[in-house]
């Protein structure tokens, strides 16, 4: 059933946006613990949804008893060390020359600067992968959810349309396209489809 008390719904929506960080990270066995607590949330938010959920943990139990499958594919297509073939960074897809932290990653630092996200020395990533970008909306949602001031709705609104919703269908179509698992085809589709919805649903709150 979807959820109708709103602040409940922004949980949800935190929770489905931080899972989704996680499941484009290395594989591991956690991921059966983040595949049930999306499904709980889909259901709530984005029932229609709940099928590809479904077939995405369907996709993961194939890989019970040799991850190391999942793992060989998730470095193949994000990772390397040799050629990525579906590079998880916005400056690949926004910028010219394609190469990793250009002036795209400068815009995706500025925002979580702006929401007061100063990422450490010891963080790992590129601040425009795709994983810490899904998780900088769900901060946004979380803070929105423990203290529900109009901007954090805004910061997502923007974020979105400006950045996110710009770099992420092509991403997308380069894993459905290059992707030798369903698991992350499934994953792709259902990204696109939550990035579709959400940039829907926060414009027309913009514009009430």
């Amino acid at each position: 059933m979807e959820a109708t008390n709103s602040l409940e719904r922004v949980q949800h929506k935190a929770n489905t946006f931080k899972v989704l960080s996680v499941l484009y990270k290395q594989p591991s066995e956690d991921f059966h613990y983040y595949l049930t607590h999306l499904k709980i949330s889909i259901s709530n938010i984005y029932p229609q949804l709940l099928n590809d959920v479904e077939k995405l943990e369907f996709e993961f139990q194939k890989y019970d008893t040799k991850l190391i499958n999942l793992e060989v594919e998730h470095a193949k297509l994000f990772v390397g060390p040799f050629d990525v073939l579906c590079p998880p960074y916005s400056s690949i897809y926004l910028n010219e020359g394609r190469a990793v932290f250009g002036e795209s990653t400068l815009e995706a630092i500025n925002a979580y600067n702006e929401a007061g996200i100063e990422l450490s020395k010891e963080y790992k990533e590129l601040p425009d992968h795709i994983s810490t970008e899904l998780e900088f909306i769900y901060f946004l949602y979380f803070s929105y959810h423990d203290n529900p001031q109009f901007k954090y709705l805004q910061q997502i609104e923007s974020f979105i349309e400006s950045h996110l919703g710009r770099w992420v269908v092509p991403f997308i179509a380069k894993v459905e396209e290059r992707a030798a698992t369903d698991f992350y085809k499934v994953l792709s589709t259902i990204l696109a489809q939550v990035i579709a919805k959400e940039a829907l649903e926060l414009k027309e709150r913009m514009s009430d």
